[in-house]
């Protein structure tokens, strides 16, 4: 498990060191609809969003499977892998006429964070009246580099030797593999139609935590064995969803409800949490046409030590033709220090039986994303 895990890790810092790119929504669907799916996910998808609309199944529908919904995104607000690259340029190159130089190329370094979400999952659902199930596996990692510049590497005095710089650049990858089964419940009380949900899954949390100056940081030095660890334990989901009308649902889904986090001291102190996350969630569907909102109720932390979270206000929209082919396109507000992105995407049907969808994404903070995932229904 742990070259798999390392693997992962090392392969999306070397894909966001080729591009600027920060992720949202845990399908290419979902994705392309600006991360909503607590009232608007389907029975298939129901398990990365809401258990409850498990429930959101045609007469059709009799088993379905996801395999599999790939997603990568990332931010460099500050651009600050150029800027490490420029750096370490001067820095081979150092000489004492090029102390000032090396001292503004430095100082451009300060306070730059990159940010990067990959997503990789799959799920088998079988549908019923019943108790609808779905056996479901999801990978998220999330990545980030983080520098600080310290003053004392400034000034006449202070000469330029990599293993005796004060400044550090502060490399963190952490993340949960999930494996559960949800379920899902559709009930009529007094002419009101209402659906629970409950996930119970077991989580495995894991992280790398590597530092080293502008000067040798290197991203491809991220070594699972030499840096990394893990631990697994148990977690639950719990969902709710009531439709008011035939064309319109309000949910409210908690994922994560245990708190769990993950130390990890072999290079600097360093947490890595999973914490509650609370979103409501209103869908309008006639069939052709739907619109949705989601509102993050609380913000998602990913490392104590980096002050970084997200929280979002979400919108989205799909045109539906026939259910052979959708076009999809969302915005997300963010509450946070985090970009607002704009994402759009396609969804082709044919026949029913197989289907492709295609999500990208760009966001205010220099970033962009994209998704894909293949669905089979029988």
């Amino acid at each position: 498990m742990k070259r798999a895990l390392s693997f992962s890790l090392v392969g999306a810092m070397t894909l966001v060191a080729t591009s600027s790119q920060a992720a949202i929504g845990y399908d290419s669907r979902s994705m392309a609809m600006g991360g909503t799916g607590v009232a608007s996910a389907s029975y298939l998808t129901a398990a990365f969003y809401n258990p409850a609309q498990l429930t959101n199944y045609d007469d059709s529908d009799d088993v379905g499977l996801l395999f599999p919904s790939v997603g990568l995104s990332a931010s460099d607000q500050n651009d600050l892998l150029n800027k490490l690259d420029t750096f370490q340029d001067i820095d081979k190159e150092y000489t004492p006429g090029h102390k000032d130089e090396w001292d503004a190329a430095l100082k451009a370094l300060d306070n730059s964070t990159v940010a990067v979400n990959l997503n990789v999952g799959m799920a088998i659902a079988i549908p019923n009246q019943y108790l609808s199930t779905a056996l479901f596996v999801q990978n998220q990692t999330n990545v980030f580099a983080q520098t600080h510049i310290d003053s004392r590497d400034f000034g006449a005095g202070f000469t330029p030797v990599a293993n005796q710089m004060n400044s550090t650049v502060r490399g963190l990858a952490g993340g949960t593999l999930d494996i559960g089964l949800a379920m899902g419940k559709a009930f009529d009380v007094k002419d009101h139609h209402f659906s629970v949900g409950i996930t119970p899954k077991m989580q495995t949390l894991y992280m790398i935590n590597y530092g080293g100056t502008p000067a040798d940081f290197e991203i491809d030095d991220f070594d699972y064995d030499k840096n990394g660890n893990d631990k697994s334990t148990f977690n639950l989901d719990l969902g709710a969803s009531y439709q008011a009308t035939d064309s319109i649902t309000i949910a409210l889904a908690g994922r994560n409800l245990i708190k769990q986090s993950i130390e990890n001291n072999l290079d600097g102190d360093a947490t890595y949490v999973v914490e509650p996350k609370f979103t409501l969630g209103a869908s309008y569907d006639i069939s052709w046409l739907q619109l949705n909102l989601d509102v993050d109720l609380n913000e998602t932390k990913y490392f104590e030590q980096i002050d970084y979270s997200t929280q979002y206000v979400r919108l989205g929209a799909e045109l539906n033709a026939w259910d052979w082919a959708q076009l999809r396109a969302g915005y997300a507000a963010s509450l946070t220090d985090a970009g607002s992105m704009l994402t759009a995407g396609i969804g082709l049907h044919p026949f029913g039986a197989f289907g492709i969808d295609l999500a990208g994404q760009y966001s205010t903070d220099n970033g962009y994303g994209a998704s894909a995932q293949l669905i089979f229904t029988f």
